[in-house]
């Protein structure tokens, strides 16, 4: 094999397929990313047999062969049955990274009879990278015709800080299936072009859940010079909507017309939605009084989903169900929670507080007397304390009888069992029969005290 690097011609010297050895000035200064030089040889492109050109820009070439030939038949070579041409493409990268799409196209001839067939194919190498052809020729006889084919490879290539000069391998191959029968197929010219990348991306914005999403994105474009714009834009659309779980979606961009000597690369971006705030709505509940029914709790999330209670102070009451049942006097704080879900972030917690007042009670009160000695009694005296709420006996609670404007002797004090009543005696003592006296009840951390009067009785 051998290779040779051929000067660039112009288009009167391309024509009659002549080679030049130095390039014409250029009318443009190319900028890089660009093609510097184009070296070749093979069995399909001897020394001499092809003509080159490179654009002015330096992005696109042609090469014209003359002799770049596979054939069969009678008394042919096997190994004319197999031709290829290695081209080294020497590219100049502008500082950083160079993202572009190169381009070979490869044009031919194949006369192909029954049962025959044949190929043509191009494969790259760059950095060591192999990149096989992405899209081979595949001929079936009977066939007589021309074809024409690209073959795209999308490179991404390092310029380092200052720019440098990277090769492009590229290999040009022909074959045919058969060797015994008349058949060939050629290799008429490869073009190359290349196409920088242009970048096509967009917002990446972020939702709230439940939030409108718009349907489709305006594009932004890195790579072009100044003032150029594409063609013909791009469409980026999600499918993210409204209703749409919290997460992350796609922005994809597709179509549009990037422009001759361009090609699009398409990055798009990315629709974050995020959980929607819940907020809890707690209505003040009611004061009320020990032994009275339970405190309706009305407590709703902006999400729509079942609000927690619980009570902070559980001396005092506890949650049954959506109502704060009194358990003591005092203060009964309720705490209500939503821990939030997939679309919604937990609420804050909001807390109410309320009073439980102290229940009144009702007292009954009787005495008996009976003789103790001359002129004294001993009077006993039976008290009943309940519930002014409910109406139930109270417990626990200390009843003091005396008679009115009498001395201590002339009661007692007791404490109400568990069925509210408290008795005691008084005497011996002399005081008159039928003479006032009044039960007095002392306050409870649950209930308010309270006096009832009655007279001494004999019995």
């Amino acid at each position: 094999m051998h290779r040779t690097t051929q000067a660039l011609l112009t288009a009167a010297s391309l024509a009659a397929l002549s080679l030049v050895a130095a390039s014409p000035a250029h009318a443009d200064t190319p900028v890089a990313p660009f093609v510097q030089s184009i070296a070749y040889g093979g069995t399909g492109c001897p020394q001499g047999t092809v003509g080159q050109s490179i654009s002015d820009v330096r992005r696109t070439a042609t090469l014209i062969f003359d002799s770049f030939v596979a054939g069969s038949g009678s008394g042919v070579p096997a190994t004319e049955a197999r031709k290829a041409c290695q081209v080294n493409a020497n590219l100049q990268l502008a500082p950083g990274l160079n993202t572009f799409t190169f381009v070979v196209t490869q044009r031919g001839y194949a006369q192909l009879p029954a049962a025959d067939s044949a190929s043509a194919r191009v494969d790259a190498i760059a950095n060591n990278v192999s990149m096989p052809d992405p899209s081979p020729v595949d001929i079936s006889g009977p066939a007589t015709q021309d074809y024409a084919q690209a073959h795209s490879f999308s490179l991404a290539l390092d310029g380092g800080t200052t720019g440098a000069v990277v090769p492009l391998d590229l290999s040009s191959a022909i074959a045919l299936s058969q060797t015994g029968v008349p058949a060939q197929i050629t290799v008429d010219s490869l073009d190359f072009e290349l196409k920088p990348a242009i970048g096509v991306t967009t917002a990446s914005p972020s939702f709230v859940y439940g939030s409108s999403i718009p349907t489709a994105f305006d594009p932004s474009y890195t790579g072009y010079p100044a003032g150029v714009q594409p063609v013909v834009p791009p469409t980026c659309t999600t499918s993210a909507s409204s209703t749409s779980d919290v997460g992350q979606y796609p922005i994809t961009c597709s179509g549009g017309d990037p422009g001759s000597g361009y090609t699009f690369v398409y990055v798009g971006g990315t629709v974050t939605i995020t959980q929607a705030p819940t907020t809890i709505t707690f209505a003040q509940p009611a004061g009320t009084t020990f032994g009275s029914p339970d405190v309706p709790l009305n407590a709703t999330a902006s999400s729509g989903a079942p609000v927690v209670l619980s009570s902070l102070t559980p001396m005092n009451c506890s949650v049954v169900g959506a109502a704060a049942h009194p358990l003591a006097a005092g203060t009964c704080t309720i705490a209500a929670n939503q821990p939030g879900d997939t679309n919604h972030a937990p609420a804050a917690q909001v807390t109410r507080s309320f009073t439980i007042a102290k229940a009144p009670i009702r007292l009954t009160t009787s005495s008996t007397s009976g003789v103790a000695s001359l002129l004294t009694l001993r009077v006993t005296y039976t008290t009943t304390v309940r519930s002014a709420i409910t109406g139930l006996p109270v417990a626990g609670v200390p009843v003091t009888t005396r008679v009115v404007g009498g001395s201590t002797r002339t009661g007692c004090t007791a404490t109400t069992n568990s069925q509210g009543v408290a008795k005691c005696t008084a005497g011996p003592v002399q005081i008159s029969l039928g003479a006032p006296y009044t039960a007095t009840a002392a306050p409870t951390p649950n209930y308010l005290g309270g006096t009832a009067s009655g007279r001494t009785n004999v019995f």
